[in-house]
């Protein structure tokens, strides 16, 4: 009972509830990507230790231009609390060195809550930043050109998430409207699957010790650490 009631509490807390970067890098173009990720902010759950809880969620992507892919979301372990969580975005890469295995990127998202108990909707706003680079070379021969001829990256970057609403719940005035979060990350990359994990500091500027949640956090009292993993078929 305190295993469901630690996870309900993580989806409705918006205070931590962001999610890995999508798609870093984008899809080639007029390419197709399934996802699925689990992960969250680290927790001390009794009995059990200090674990990411298991936030999971499934998707697709789709090249829409060699720079920019579109990308929608089904946040699974919300859905199991009544909670209809959709996400819908788009990457778009704004720059890349001239050997492609640099780039820079941006990740504009939006997540629609509905909590199907209480009546409750909710929209969140999200915008990523990030920097990544190729260190691994294909060994298999590629055309001039080809944006897949690098496999392998690593990222850095920062997350934003933020809450429009004037007041909180119970009428309190709304004191959270952005929650920041430096991240870095690895991806690797073959020809049809990519396989990723994320390290988040969320909220290192909100103070974690007037929650019911026990975070964990390298900043103690402010903030948890995030961790995330997940992996992409393409086609």
């Amino acid at each position: 009972m305190n295993w469901k009631w630690l996870l309900w509490l993580t989806v409705i807390f918006a205070m931590f509830s962001c999610t890995a970067s999508r798609f870093v890098e984008p899809l080639e173009h007029k390419q197709h990507a399934l996802t699925a990720n689990i992960g969250g902010p680290m927790a001390r759950v009794p009995g059990i230790g200090s674990i990411p809880l298991p936030i999971s969620s499934i998707g697709y992507a789709y090249g829409l231009h060699s720079n920019t892919t579109i990308y929608g979301n089904w946040h699974t372990t919300s859905a199991i609390f009544g909670v209809i969580q959709l996400e819908l975005g788009t990457s778009i890469r704004w720059w890349q060195n001239e050997s492609q295995s640099m780039g820079l990127s941006t990740q504009l998202g939006f997540h629609y809550m509905n909590d199907v108990f209480e009546k409750n909707q909710r929209l969140y706003p999200t915008l990523d930043a990030n920097y990544y680079w190729h260190y691994l070379k294909s060994s298999s021969e590629k055309t001039e050109g080809d944006s897949q001829k690098w496999n392998n990256y690593v990222y850095g970057g920062m997350s934003n998430w933020f809450d429009l609403r004037a007041f909180k719940a119970h009428g309190l005035e709304q004191t959270n409207r952005l929650v920041f979060a430096p991240q870095i990350g690895h991806v690797f990359q073959g020809k049809h699957w990519d396989i990723f994990t994320e390290f988040k500091l969320l909220g290192p500027g909100k103070a974690n010790d007037k929650v019911v949640i026990d975070y964990v956090s390298p900043l103690r009292d402010r903030g948890a650490l995030g961790i995330y993993l997940g992996c992409t078929f393409k086609w």
